[in-house]
């Protein structure tokens, strides 16, 4: 199950809490993980019960327009990457909160992950959930 949520990508934002202690969630990081659930909610909405999950994001940033000719061939290509924020962890983490309860019942059960940071066209994520087909190891009998 593949989906796109075009536009800026945020990472998620470190806890907040309030003056009485309570720790919440800033509006920044609410309103993307909104978004990514309700892109998943479109495309599928499908919710994977208690299997394995393997997770694919990709961060697809916008080539800068100053950079010159052969550098933007290069990032085209993967041969210049991004370096710069959010970090890559962050970035998984909001993916991830987001998509639990909406792609599959709880993120413990992620046991496959995989996150790059690239150089694209088209500003924003994309995001794989798989359900993993896993063999089931019989007991043998003594």
């Amino acid at each position: 199950m593949t989906i796109f949520v075009e536009g800026k990508i945020h990472g998620k934002g470190r806890p907040r809490f309030s003056r009485s202690g309570v720790v919440y969630t800033d509006a920044q990081t609410k309103a993307y993980e909104e978004a990514i659930a309700a892109a998943y909610k479109t495309e599928h909405g499908e919710l994977i019960g208690g299997a394995p999950v393997k997770v694919y994001i990709e961060a697809r940033f916008k080539i800068p327009a100053y950079e010159t000719k052969a550098n933007k061939f290069a990032m085209q290509r993967d041969k210049i990457r991004p370096t710069k924020k959010p970090d890559i962890d962050n970035v998984a983490k909001v993916v991830l909160d987001a998509l639990n309860g909406v792609a599959f019942s709880d993120d413990k059960q992620v046991v496959d992950l995989y996150v790059r940071k690239v150089y694209a066209i088209n500003e924003g994520l994309r995001i794989v959930v798989e359900e993993m087909k896993l063999e089931k190891v019989r007991k043998s009998r003594k």
